[in-house]
């Protein structure tokens, strides 16, 4: 088992910094959110829905 870390520790580091910055992503995401801000650069908490095409 030890040795199977050995062989596939690149592979094994390079999955957890993309695992780390995408949960980075989405915890930012939903904090932006949270605070009324969206993806889109428009401020959702003050939006009537006119920027907005559904």
């Amino acid at each position: 088992m030890l040795s199977f870390f050995a062989i596939h520790a690149g592979t094994i580091v390079a999955l957890l910094l993309v695992a780390a910055a995408a949960a980075g992503s989405i915890v930012h995401l939903r904090r932006q959110r949270k605070h009324g801000k969206s993806i889109c650069g428009c401020n959702c908490g003050n939006c009537h829905g006119s920027c907005h095409t559904h």
